[in-house]
Protein backbone atom coordinates (compact mmCIF):
# COMPACT_ATOMS: atom_id res chain seq x y z
CA UNK A 1 0.00 0.00 0.00
CA UNK A 2 1.38 3.49 -1.66
CA UNK A 3 1.90 6.03 1.36
CA UNK A 4 -0.08 8.81 2.07
CA UNK A 5 2.61 11.40 0.46
CA UNK A 6 2.68 8.82 -2.29
CA UNK A 7 -0.89 8.84 -2.76
CA UNK A 8 -1.45 12.57 -2.94
CA UNK A 9 1.32 13.06 -5.34
CA UNK A 10 -0.18 10.51 -7.56
CA UNK A 11 -3.64 11.85 -7.95
CA UNK A 12 -2.04 15.47 -7.98
CA UNK A 13 -3.66 17.12 -4.89
CA UNK A 14 -2.52 19.84 -2.53
CA UNK A 15 -2.30 18.87 1.46
CA UNK A 16 -5.32 21.16 1.93
CA UNK A 17 -7.26 19.52 -0.88
CA UNK A 18 -6.82 16.04 0.34
CA UNK A 19 -7.43 17.22 4.13
CA UNK A 20 -10.93 18.60 2.91
CA UNK A 21 -11.32 14.88 1.38
CA UNK A 22 -9.98 12.83 4.43
CA UNK A 23 -12.18 15.59 6.24
CA UNK A 24 -9.30 16.51 8.72
CA UNK A 25 -6.69 19.56 8.83
CA UNK A 26 -3.77 20.62 6.40
CA UNK A 27 -1.58 20.50 9.21
CA UNK A 28 -2.66 16.63 10.57
CA UNK A 29 -1.76 15.61 6.47
CA UNK A 30 1.88 17.42 6.98
CA UNK A 31 2.34 15.63 10.21
CA UNK A 32 1.05 12.41 8.98
CA UNK A 33 3.53 12.49 5.69
CA UNK A 34 6.20 13.32 8.05
CA UNK A 35 5.43 10.47 9.93
CA UNK A 36 5.15 12.95 13.20
CA UNK A 37 1.98 11.62 13.73
CA UNK A 38 -0.93 9.44 12.25
CA UNK A 39 -3.67 10.38 11.03
CA UNK A 40 -7.17 10.09 12.87
CA UNK A 41 -8.88 6.74 12.31
CA UNK A 42 -11.86 8.26 10.51
CA UNK A 43 -9.51 9.96 7.97
CA UNK A 44 -7.49 6.79 7.56
CA UNK A 45 -10.35 4.92 6.86
CA UNK A 46 -11.12 7.24 4.33
CA UNK A 47 -7.69 7.18 2.78
CA UNK A 48 -7.68 3.46 2.13
CA UNK A 49 -11.87 3.82 0.61
CA UNK A 50 -9.50 6.02 -1.77
CA UNK A 51 -6.68 4.50 -2.58
CA UNK A 52 -8.82 1.25 -3.13
CA UNK A 53 -10.88 3.02 -5.86
CA UNK A 54 -7.80 4.66 -7.60
CA UNK A 55 -7.30 1.94 -10.11
CA UNK A 56 -4.27 1.88 -12.18
CA UNK A 57 -5.72 0.42 -15.81
CA UNK A 58 -2.40 0.14 -16.89
CA UNK A 59 -2.19 -3.45 -14.31
CA UNK A 60 -5.89 -4.43 -15.38
CA UNK A 61 -4.65 -6.11 -18.40
CA UNK A 62 -8.30 -6.66 -19.77
CA UNK A 63 -9.56 -8.17 -16.50
CA UNK A 64 -12.97 -7.41 -14.78
CA UNK A 65 -12.82 -4.53 -12.37
CA UNK A 66 -14.17 -5.32 -9.42
CA UNK A 67 -17.32 -3.68 -8.17
CA UNK A 68 -17.62 -0.83 -5.97
CA UNK A 69 -19.89 -1.44 -2.46
CA UNK A 70 -22.57 1.79 -2.10
CA UNK A 71 -20.19 2.97 0.96
CA UNK A 72 -17.39 3.35 -1.05
CA UNK A 73 -19.18 4.68 -3.93
CA UNK A 74 -20.87 7.14 -1.58
CA UNK A 75 -17.22 8.34 -0.43
CA UNK A 76 -16.47 9.07 -4.39
CA UNK A 77 -19.46 10.70 -4.72
CA UNK A 78 -18.58 12.76 -1.77
CA UNK A 79 -14.76 13.22 -2.69
CA UNK A 80 -16.37 14.36 -6.29
CA UNK A 81 -18.24 16.76 -4.39
CA UNK A 82 -15.24 18.48 -2.74
CA UNK A 83 -13.20 18.53 -5.82
CA UNK A 84 -16.16 20.51 -7.47
CA UNK A 85 -16.59 22.97 -4.87
CA UNK A 86 -12.99 23.40 -5.34
CA UNK A 87 -13.39 24.03 -8.38
CA UNK A 88 -16.13 26.07 -8.01
CA UNK A 89 -14.48 28.19 -5.36
CA UNK A 90 -10.92 28.38 -7.74
CA UNK A 91 -13.07 29.82 -10.20
CA UNK A 92 -14.44 32.36 -8.24
CA UNK A 93 -11.46 33.47 -6.92
CA UNK A 94 -9.70 33.79 -9.95
CA UNK A 95 -12.80 36.13 -11.62
CA UNK A 96 -12.11 38.10 -8.06
CA UNK A 97 -8.33 38.69 -8.65
CA UNK A 98 -8.66 39.27 -12.68
CA UNK A 99 -11.17 42.36 -11.46
CA UNK A 100 -8.73 43.38 -8.83
CA UNK A 101 -5.88 43.18 -11.20
CA UNK A 102 -7.76 45.95 -13.80
CA UNK A 103 -8.92 47.99 -10.93
CA UNK A 104 -4.67 47.74 -9.58
CA UNK A 105 -4.08 48.52 -13.33
CA UNK A 106 -6.11 51.79 -13.63
CA UNK A 107 -5.43 52.86 -10.44
CA UNK A 108 -1.44 52.47 -11.42
CA UNK A 109 -2.32 54.44 -14.51
CA UNK A 110 -4.01 57.14 -12.82
CA UNK A 111 -1.14 57.36 -10.21
CA UNK A 112 0.96 57.90 -12.72
CA UNK A 113 -0.84 60.47 -14.64
CA UNK A 114 -1.02 62.80 -11.11
CA UNK A 115 1.83 62.10 -10.45
CA UNK A 116 3.23 63.13 -14.18
CA UNK A 117 1.22 66.36 -13.33
CA UNK A 118 2.46 66.92 -10.31
CA UNK A 119 5.90 66.88 -11.72
CA UNK A 120 5.40 69.12 -14.60
CA UNK A 121 3.61 71.58 -12.02
CA UNK A 122 6.61 71.76 -10.18
CA UNK A 123 9.55 72.24 -13.19
CA UNK A 124 6.65 75.06 -14.34
CA UNK A 125 6.75 76.99 -11.36
CA UNK A 126 10.52 76.75 -10.58
CA UNK A 127 11.09 78.04 -14.69
CA UNK A 128 8.64 80.57 -13.55
CA UNK A 129 10.43 81.65 -11.06
CA UNK A 130 7.68 80.74 -7.89
CA UNK A 131 9.24 80.27 -4.67
CA UNK A 132 10.80 77.26 -2.84
CA UNK A 133 7.65 76.47 -0.93
CA UNK A 134 5.74 76.10 -3.83
CA UNK A 135 8.09 73.61 -5.56
CA UNK A 136 8.80 71.73 -2.26
CA UNK A 137 4.76 71.60 -2.22
CA UNK A 138 4.48 69.28 -5.75
CA UNK A 139 7.77 67.45 -4.61
CA UNK A 140 6.21 66.12 -1.64
CA UNK A 141 3.01 65.46 -2.84
CA UNK A 142 4.92 63.22 -5.17
CA UNK A 143 7.18 61.86 -2.88
CA UNK A 144 3.31 60.95 -1.11
CA UNK A 145 1.96 59.18 -4.38
CA UNK A 146 4.97 56.73 -3.58
CA UNK A 147 2.90 53.96 -1.57
CA UNK A 148 0.17 54.18 -3.48
CA UNK A 149 2.56 53.30 -6.51
CA UNK A 150 3.64 50.41 -4.57
CA UNK A 151 0.46 48.96 -3.89
CA UNK A 152 -0.54 49.19 -7.60
CA UNK A 153 2.52 49.05 -9.58
CA UNK A 154 4.42 46.69 -11.66
CA UNK A 155 5.44 44.28 -8.93
CA UNK A 156 2.41 44.33 -7.16
CA UNK A 157 0.63 43.41 -10.51
CA UNK A 158 2.91 40.78 -10.94
CA UNK A 159 2.56 38.83 -7.82
CA UNK A 160 -1.66 39.69 -8.14
CA UNK A 161 -1.03 37.79 -11.94
CA UNK A 162 1.47 34.72 -10.36
CA UNK A 163 -1.47 34.00 -7.52
CA UNK A 164 -4.17 34.15 -11.33
CA UNK A 165 -1.80 31.91 -13.18
CA UNK A 166 -1.00 29.50 -9.98
CA UNK A 167 -5.54 29.24 -9.80
CA UNK A 168 -5.52 28.58 -13.70
CA UNK A 169 -2.96 25.87 -13.02
CA UNK A 170 -4.46 24.11 -10.09
CA UNK A 171 -7.99 24.77 -12.12
CA UNK A 172 -6.79 22.39 -14.83
CA UNK A 173 -5.52 19.73 -12.75
CA UNK A 174 -8.63 19.60 -10.98
CA UNK A 175 -11.18 19.60 -14.18
CA UNK A 176 -8.30 16.46 -15.41
CA UNK A 177 -9.30 14.36 -12.57
CA UNK A 178 -13.08 15.18 -12.51
CA UNK A 179 -12.74 14.60 -15.84
CA UNK A 180 -10.67 11.08 -15.26
CA UNK A 181 -13.08 10.43 -12.01
CA UNK A 182 -16.33 10.59 -13.80
CA UNK A 183 -15.64 8.82 -17.48
CA UNK A 184 -15.99 5.62 -15.79
CA UNK A 185 -19.59 6.79 -14.87
CA UNK A 186 -20.57 7.20 -18.76
CA UNK A 187 -20.86 11.26 -18.39
CA UNK A 188 -17.77 13.13 -19.03
CA UNK A 189 -17.59 16.50 -17.28
CA UNK A 190 -16.69 19.61 -20.30
CA UNK A 191 -13.72 21.23 -18.97
CA UNK A 192 -14.29 24.42 -17.10
CA UNK A 193 -12.00 27.50 -18.02
CA UNK A 194 -12.24 30.76 -17.68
Amino acid sequence: METLREYRLKVNVSQLVMAEILQTTRSQIAMAERGDRPLPPTATRRLKIMQSLTIDLSATNGLELPEINPAESSLAEEALAVWERRLQDNNYLRYRLNAKLSDMKEAFAAVCALRLEWHKAAIAIRESGGSQAEIDYFNNKQKHIQPKILTCGRIAQLRLQLSIDLLLAEASLLNQYLLSATADKGSPMEPIVH
